[in-house]
């Protein structure tokens, strides 16, 4: 296949991106459509028109076609018809629905059975040449057609909870993820139904299994979406939690009144008599037990403790000069003593 090098073209899903303006698929660097079909793909050098056939056909269909039609704008500002303004005026221009039936028919009927004196065709119409060359049909299902119209995702790593789509804000989940943990995969999905997908190995573009949407915004609850509606459901969930969180930080602060209160009513449901089944025992037998009923024994009585004010009845010890003195003084005292018990 001969394509142009515009990015839709060398898409990744559709021709696997752009080396030297021709993919290799024998080395298996794409998981793109043609890769999976056998085509070889080469890409037309860039700015440069003669390398593409299909610029012959847009001539003439220009010429054959487009310069009777009503609204005819001209390949270039140079060319714009001077009456084009007035039939926009006057509201002259074609519906689109009516155009493209005209298109269509013109393609089958005029541009692919025009006989062609050039190189390639020699005398005869392109219809006669692809007949000429077209002794096989080789097609694939219906199912593997729709499926190589997915598009492809960037890789994601399985998770205990599935894999996540925090673009979107879409949570993937089947059962045979359970035993998958951390591999590697990337998605098919359809564009206009991101609910369910398609999981392929990252390395090797093994299929794995088709997995849903089971945690996302609330455009799930539709049969199909799509991923501009993910995006849309997304951008709203995400706005309204913004306003949320605001409104939250304005709001007034509770004061401590009001704050007892409400814990006060919390816990009042289970408030219970926690007192009843608790045993008391008393002590009494502590110092400070000991002073009160002492205390209460001299009131009694009538009377308090006066004993610090009586006469203290010791004799005040002598002083001596010098030892001697004591000494002596000792012994006569013992002689005295020795003498009345003789008595």
């Amino acid at each position: 296949m001969i394509i142009d090098n515009g990015k839709d073209y060398r898409s990744k899903d559709f021709a696997g991106g752009r080396s030297n303006f021709k993919v290799d698929i024998s080395k298996g660097q794409t998981s793109a459509m043609l890769k999976e079909l056998n085509v070889n793909v080469h890409f037309a050098l860039p700015y440069n028109a003669q390398t593409k056939p299909v610029e012959r056909d847009f001539l003439k269909i220009k010429e054959l076609l487009s310069k009777h039609c009503v609204g005819y704008r001209g390949g270039n500002v140079v060319e714009r018809p001077e009456k084009l303004a007035k039939e926009i005026k006057a509201g002259k221009i074609m519906q689109f629905e009516y155009f493209k039936k005209i298109f269509d028919d013109f393609i089958l009927n005029v541009l692919n059975k025009k006989p062609s004196n050039g190189k390639n065709l020699n005398g005869i119409c392109p219809d006669e040449l692809f007949y000429n060359e077209y002794t096989e049909k080789i097609t694939p299902s219906r199912d593997a057609l729709k499926l190589f119209c997915m598009r492809t995702s960037r890789n994601f790593t399985i998770g205990r909870n599935g894999i996540q789509d925090r673009t979107l804000g879409i949570a993937y989940w089947a059962d045979w993820m359970i035993a998958r943990t951390g591999l590697k995969v990337y998605l098919r999905r359809d564009v206009q139904d991101y609910k369910e997908a398609w999981a392929f190995k990252a390395d090797n573009d093994e299929f794995v299994g088709t997995v849903k949407a089971v945690k996302a915004v609330a455009a799930l609850h539709a049969d199909k979406v799509s991923k501009e509606e993910f995006k849309e459901a997304l951008s709203i969930k995400k706005r309204n939690l913004k306003i949320t969180k605001a409104y939250i930080k304005q709001a007034r602060e509770i004061s401590l009144e009001e704050q007892y209160e409400n814990y006060k009513a919390a816990y009042a449901s289970s408030n219970k008599d926690y007192k009843k089944n608790v045993k008391v025992s008393k002590i009494a037998n502590t110092n400070m037990d000991k002073a009160i009923q002492k205390n209460k024994k001299m009131e009694a009585f009538g009377r308090q403790d006066l004993s610090v004010f009586l006469e203290n009845k010791k004799p005040k010890e002598k002083l001596y000069l010098f030892e001697t003195d004591k000494i002596l003084e000792k012994e006569r005292i013992e002689m005295e003593a020795t003498r009345v018990k003789a008595l």
